[in-house]
């Protein structure tokens, strides 16, 4: 499974190397701000599952463009990694991006991210 941003700023989903494209948003990813984007991912062969949303408002619990499931489809037997970053392809500068609260093997999608404690520790996710 790979998610890109094509020349417009949309997700593109593809799968197979990157080979094909299970769907692409509508909708631009906002520039300079803090935008969500979370993704079901189920691995399979022959009946893998992706699910991925943007939210243009990171707080927002209203998806700016939901790909809807997307099933049946090969997105291997397994996911032993997971890798965050530019690839390169658009442009020849890379893009400055940021990570924060970034989940893995939650049983659902996580929402919003909670408030920051001032002067503490917070930890989130499973």
């Amino acid at each position: 499974l790979r998610l890109d941003l094509n020349s417009s700023g949309q997700i593109r989903v593809l799968t197979g190397s990157g080979a094909t494209n299970q769907y692409t948003f509508t909708n631009a990813v906002a520039l300079n701000q803090w935008v969500r984007v979370e993704v079901l991912f189920v691995p399979s062969g022959t009946i893998g599952q992706v699910q991925v949303r943007l939210y243009n408002s990171a707080d927002s619990n209203t998806a700016t463009e939901d790909s809807g499931l997307i099933t049946g489809i090969n997105t291997n037997t397994s996911a032993d990694h997971w890798a965050f970053g530019w690839v390169g392809g658009i442009g020849t500068t890379a893009p400055t991006v940021w990570y924060d609260n970034t989940v893995a093997n939650a049983a659902a999608f996580p929402g919003p991210s909670p408030a920051h404690i001032i002067g503490g520790f917070s930890s989130y996710g499973t």
